[in-house]
């Protein structure tokens, strides 16, 4: 007998069209050792069903575990776990139901912090005129990943009152990879700028920062928004004393004010954005518990509006890009926006037996065939090009889907034809990056 746990996003929560990470263990209480594969089977709003499988190898009385890192589809609400031996035989499976945000758009932000209850403030917050609620979670170096595929459920995350060297070199190239890759990461300095900010201080700012002074900071104003206890519009905020470092970030602007004081100052890296403040902000904890307004307008000036429309937007809908690949539509549950090849066949023959002729008649009156003759090679070229590039795989660039099943008998397998072109680069990767987990 053999039994399986499963763990999955970040405490069992999970953001559909990201890559969710999927912690596996496997105790095998048989006597026999077992080599086949482990898969993941989701279930998609319109009931098709998507298995992406992994080689595994089990000795007798072993207790496996690892760790996967799967892509999870817009409205998947439950996956299995099967496990197959060498003969493609079912031999145990698990059922998982899936916490996927419901309702309203959820923004994930994770903590990195000695003291995460002092950053609670920024849990269960309306941003950006209650567009999205944030949902926090916290982090530690224990657990922190080392595959930046597994941090690309979070939104935003936030390093404060913490030792960064605490983290491994792998870590650390996974969380800069994440911020380059889209996401926002926004450090916070104070008296422990040093533990924080000290490492990256040569990459990332123009001036090496000076140690922190206390200074009477104007809270109440954020660039001209006003942030009040309700109850006190009409009453001036008090300043408040906090630890402050000035800082000058290499392509930096400021994005949060305290006053005359910048408070916040970031800058564009890659896809993503580096964001440092001038004070610890767990600092800020009774200040932003007390004014209710305050962390909304902090995250949405951080983030910006047209960044959080386009995460809003990607909780209720896929997100494609600007670039066409199979693996994207596949992942998502969209394969049926994949190009219609004999579409395009089509097209071509027409084109170029039933249009052609004729402009080739019309040219040749103006003793322009030469002219018609280069256009038909080069249109001929350009439309073949894609059509091989699509049976090559040449589009996939990590290992995808490897086997897709469907439910009911609905359409056949007609999507399992279609991906089957992928064939033996994406099945190979697969194979090479499973084994490197193990």
């Amino acid at each position: 007998m053999r039994t399986i746990e499963v763990q999955y996003g970040y405490e069992n929560r999970a953001k559909g069209g990201r890559n969710m990470p999927v912690r596996l263990g496997i105790d095998n209480r048989t006597d026999a050792a077992m080599e086949g594969s482990v898969e993941f089977l989701f279930r998609q709003p319109d009931g098709e069903l998507y298995a992406y499988a992994y080689p595994l190898r089990l000795t007798a009385g072993e207790t496996y575990s690892a760790s996967y890192v799967v892509p999870l589809s817009v409205g998947a609400d439950a996956f299995w776990v099967r496990l197959r031996d060498s003969e493609g035989k079912l031999s145990e499976t698990k059922r998982v139901e899936l916490t996927q945000s419901g309702g309203e758009p959820e923004l994930f932000i994770g903590l990195l912090s000695d003291s995460p209850e002092a950053l609670a403030y920024l849990n269960g917050v309306s941003v950006n005129y209650g567009q999205m609620k944030t949902r926090t979670f916290a982090l530690s170096e224990r657990d922190f990943p080392e595959d930046r595929r597994q941090l690309d459920a979070f939104d935003v995350v936030v390093i404060s009152n913490y030792q960064v060297s605490k983290l491994s070199v792998r870590q650390v190239r996974a969380l800069m990879q994440w911020m380059r890759n889209g996401g926002v990461l926004l450090f916070g300095t104070g008296e422990r700028v040093n533990d924080t900010l000290g490492v990256f201080a040569p990459e990332f700012l123009d001036d090496m920062y000076e140690q922190p002074t206390v200074q009477e900071l104007s809270l109440a104003a954020t660039d001209g928004l006003s942030v009040q206890t309700p109850g006190t519009e009409d009453e001036a905020e008090a300043p408040v004393a906090l630890p402050y470092v000035h800082i000058s970030l290499h392509g930096g602007s400021e994005v949060v004010s305290a006053g005359e004081r910048p408070l916040i100052t970031a800058a564009n890296k890659g896809s993503g954005v580096l964001a440092v403040s001038s004070i610890d902000l767990t600092a800020l904890h009774d200040y932003a518990s007390a004014h209710t307004q305050y962390t909304d307008q902090l995250l949405t000036r951080l983030l910006g509006s047209a960044r959080l429309e386009r995460l809003a937007s990607e909780a209720q809908s896929v997100r494609y890009g600007e670039e066409w690949s199979a693996e994207t539509l596949v992942d998502n549950g969209a394969a049926t926006l994949l190009p219609n090849l004999l579409g395009y066949g089509a097209l071509l023959f027409f084109y170029l037996f039933l249009v052609g002729p004729a402009l080739y008649a019309v040219l040749r009156h103006f003793r322009s065939e030469r002219i018609y003759r280069r256009a038909a090679i080069a249109v001929t070229v350009f439309l073949c090009r894609p059509y091989l590039a699509f049976l090559r795989g040449k589009q996939i660039s990590k290992p995808v889907l490897q086997l897709c099943e469907h439910t009911g008998g609905r359409r056949g397998c007609a999507l399992r034809d279609r991906l089957c072109q992928f064939e033996k680069s994406a099945a190979q990767k697969l194979s090479a990056r499973a084994r490197s987990r193990e």
